[in-house]
């Protein structure tokens, strides 16, 4: 009587979504997505909520992809938490510090800008994932070096809303304002820190390759 054999497990293999070009493949370092489940953009589930954007990688990418890309929500989520803390702390200084009113327009234009901005450069980088383009990571690169700059600009400014480390030179802080300003520095210096090391990743680790001999342009 035959009996089945089952083959050991590959620790790495290449996965290729069917019906596309198997050219375009994933590095995959862990198992691959379940059977029968593809990307499909027109699910909007991101955010909980308003359903604006196609957000599922555990589903839809091998498990190091969907890895790198929850290192990039990650990164989007500090840049929103900053900008929300910056936000109470600009009201709590005007009314205890008799900072100027105006930085409280600053702080609202900030969020609305800056998160924006963070989260271009997070679904870009989901998207050079998920759709394997080369386009969408270039993209991807060039926003969040932009963004690690602007990062670095607000950890160390001090001028308007903006509670860096050098906030003291503009303004005489002390109390809970200085409190503000370590806190605020210290948030922009992890989002800084955790951009470096997404791109660091992204540019020598990119767990998507783009030919067959798995060489990453």
């Amino acid at each position: 009587m035959n009996s089945a054999v089952e083959s050991p497990p590959a620790s790495s293999r290449n996965v290729a979504p069917q019906g596309s070009d198997q050219q375009y493949s994933f590095n995959v370092t862990g198992p691959p997505p379940p059977p029968g489940r593809g990307l499909d953009w027109n699910d909007l589930n991101y955010p909980k909520g308003a359903k604006l954007f196609h957000y599922r990688p555990q589903d839809d990418l091998p498990i190091n992809v969907a890895h790198r890309c929850n290192l990039l929500h990650a990164n989007y989520l500090v840049a929103v938490a900053v900008l929300l803390v910056n936000i109470v702390n600009t009201i709590i200084t005007i009314l205890a510090y008799k900072a100027p009113w105006i930085n409280l327009l600053y702080t609202f234009l900030n969020f609305i800008i800056f998160a924006s901005a963070a989260f271009t450069v997070f679904y870009l980088g989901y998207l050079g994932m998920a759709m394997r383009s080369k386009k969408h990571l270039l993209y991807y690169k060039i926003a969040a070096g932009v963004m690690i700059i602007i990062g670095l600009y607000f950890m160390l400014a001090g001028g308007g809303a903006i509670n860096g480390f050098l906030k003291d030179l503009t303004y005489h802080v002390r109390g809970y304002w200085w409190f503000a300003v370590i806190l605020e520095s210290l948030m922009w210096f992890a989002y800084v820190a955790l951009s470096c090391y997404n791109l660091y990743l992204m540019i020598r680790f990119c767990p998507v390759r783009f030919d067959d001999l798995g060489v990453n342009p």
